[in-house]
């Protein structure tokens, strides 16, 4: 062999330019090549068995056999790796288990999947025997794994054993789905079926009973026919009916469905005493789930859904059973959350007092608002947000708290129909107690004299001064000997009602706001009315101005027990002051001025001491917005 410098130069581009040296080194480097590979391809001729052609192989210890098969190591010494043979049974073999496993080696064969064990060669012995050479599998089976917890945890480092075989699963349905692809059943899925090899590749063996579903797949291949095969405790109705037309990529479906349903009970679906038991319950379909297991709610729905008697009511294929399976796994751990919700919910139910459900009510209701941010479409944590917001709205409505209920109701994506009613009548009643209340607050506001006292004072002081002119001028005409006339006497109640109106109408809208200020400003503009038309009347019927402004004096003792009948009863003062006024007057009718000045002054003082206008801005309170 020479050294192709062209080639080199060609390679490596046209800036390379060799030197001597360079060139000498790589004639070297090409002749130790050249020795190297020719001395490899001797030992490989030199091996036994490449002479004439065949391969030779090493056959060991047995791995595993059945009812007619068995499974032995080897060695490939061509290739130095160490091989799997599956033969049939030396002692059970029949003509029928040869051709079977052909089939197998075929149908494994067709299949090239990561998760099918690859065949390296179909071979006959000097007896015809089949001889199938299959990649050797160091492992364990998938149902060892299943019955031993423990191990799972402590080989895989798996904190959560059910997700870890679901992924296995999954692995299996992705090998399931190709052979779908190909046409082909494989009729006998279990986890005694499925490989786990050391570096937890998961392969699915045992293709024995695969058949095909499609006319156009390999006519070597088996065609689906009546014969019932498979492991009874997982067969699917149809497999048991003799239909062969109703075996489809369905039946697979169902027995990946059996599976789950076994990872989640820790059993098949079907069990029974004997064989004949185990059939009818397959043809009855039927499937129970023990009570005292808590099963997440979508794997529960989903084994259901595959294990439905009829095929046309399963998932319709093995990738639409895996992507369910896959959408659990990625939502667990929202599922994780709702599930410990629902303690803190058994807790909120069951707590003794307010204290103990406040606490599991703010736990469960922030697990529950977190799974359905982790994943909205959790049913199961908002039916169990719902359950919370109606239990702790039921505990805030029996204990009184209506609008807290109704707080916590509305955020409940489905509310009670029953509960939201209660809310809503116990809503009413404390709305209408409210009004009541709120009227009679209002009314004891109207009446409350610390309400518009300034403007009450304001008035009372304008209308005191206006109330004593009155008898200081009747006593100073007195004394000044000028007499009165009829005339005079009935104008000065018209001057008296005007020194009380323009004050009543400057505050109006703060004396209008208060009952009390109202009822006393109507009283004392009254009672001046009531004095104007005692005037004309008396001076009309001929009555001696003496005698009207004596009963004058009357009439203010029944204006004032008017003003203590309706806003003071300590006012009364004036009333009794006022009648022995009209007594003295009555008496002694040229010195009704005395006791006409005694009696105002007497009114002026009670009301200073009942509403003491320097306590005014200690003891005001804001007027009321509501007019009566």
């Amino acid at each position: 062999m020479s050294l192709d410098v062209e080639g080199w130069r060609e390679t490596l581009g046209p800036a390379w330019v060799p030197s001597a040296r360079a060139l000498a080194d790589l004639e070297t480097l090409a002749a130790s090549f050249v020795a190297r590979s020719q001395q490899t391809i001797v030992r490989v001729a030199d091996a036994p068995g490449h002479a004439d052609g065949t391969e030779s192989l090493r056959i060991g210890e047995t791995l595993g056999e059945g009812g007619m098969g068995i499974v032995r190591a080897a060695d490939q010494l061509v290739l130095a790796r160490g091989v799997a043979i599956k033969t049939v049974h030396p002692e059970r073999g029949t003509a029928a288990s040869a051709g079977q496993l052909v089939r197998e080696a075929l149908v494994t064969g067709l299949l090239e999947h990561p998760n099918v064990v690859p065949v390296h060669d179909l071979r006959f012995d000097e007896r015809g025997q089949p001889l199938v050479v299959l990649k050797r599998i160091r492992g364990t089976s998938w149902e060892a794994l299943l019955r031993d917890p423990a191990r799972v945890r402590d080989r895989f480092f798996e904190r959560d054993p059910l997700a870890w075989h679901l992924r296995v699963l999954i692995q299996v349905c992705r090998a399931v789905e190709l052979a779908h692809e190909k046409g082909i059943v494989h009729r006998d899925l279990k986890p005694a079926n499925v490989m786990l090899g050391e570096h937890d590749e998961v392969y699915v063996v045992d293709w024995g009973v695969a058949a095909a579903f499609r006319d156009d797949v390999d006519p070597r291949l088996p065609r689906v026919d009546a014969h019932v095969v498979g492991t009874p405790a997982y067969l699917a109705p149809e497999m048991v009916r003799g239909a062969p037309e109703a075996i489809d990529e369905r039946t697979d479906v169902y027995l990946l469905g059996a599976v789950l349903y076994e990872l989640l009970v820790g059993h098949p679906p079907h069990r029974g005493a004997h064989f004949a038991q185990i059939l009818f319950r397959v043809l009855a379909s039927e499937i129970t789930w023990p009570e005292d297991l808590e099963i997440p709610d979508a794997l529960r729905a989903l084994a259901d859904h595959a294990l439905a008697r009829d095929p046309a009511a399963r998932p319709p294929s093995a990738t639409a059973f895996r992507r369910a399976l896959e959408d659990h796994l990625e939502h667990r751990a929202s599922i994780a959350l709702a599930r410990e919700a629902e303690e803190q919910l058994r807790v909120l139910e069951t707590a003794p007092d307010r204290d103990a459900r406040q606490r599991a009510f703010g736990q469960c209701r922030f697990a529950f608002q977190h799974a359905m941010r982790i994943w909205p479409d959790n049913e199961a944590a908002r039916r169990g947000l719902d359950r919370a917001l109606a239990g702790m709205a039921t505990h805030e409505l029996d204990e009184g708290h209506p609008r807290a209920a109704a707080d916590l109701l509305a955020e409940a994506a489905e509310a009670p129909a029953e509960l939201a009613a209660r809310i809503d009548e116990a809503l009413e009643r404390e709305r209408r107690d409210r009004e009541v209340l709120e009227a009679l607050e209002h009314e004891r506001s109207q009446m409350d004299p610390r309400v518009g006292r300034t403007q009450r004072i304001v008035f009372a002081l304008c209308a005191a001064v206006t109330w004593l002119a009155g008898p200081i001028v009747l006593l100073i005409r007195k004394y000044a000997e000028v007499p009165q006339t009829p005339r005079e006497l009935v104008v000065w109640p018209l001057i008296i009602l005007v020194g009380f109106t323009i004050p009543a109408l400057v505050l109006r809208r703060s004396l209008e706001s208060s009952a009390l200020n109202r009822r006393f400003v109507r009283v004392l503009l009254g009672t001046m009315l009531a004095m104007f038309l005692h005037h004309a009347g008396g001076v009309a019927l001929g009555l001696s101005i003496a005698q009207i402004q004596a009963l004058d004096l009357l009439l203010f003792a029944g204006g004032s027990l008017a003003v203590t009948v309706l806003v003071e009863r300590r006012f009364a003062i004036a009333v009794v002051v006022y009648l022995v006024a009209f007594a003295v007057a009555a008496a002694l009718p040229e010195e009704r001025a005395w006791p006409t000045l005694v009696g105002s002054v007497v009114v002026v003082g009670t009301f200073l001491w009942l509403w003491p206008p320097w306590r005014a801005a200690a003891e005001e309170r804001p007027l009321p917005s509501r007019v009566e």
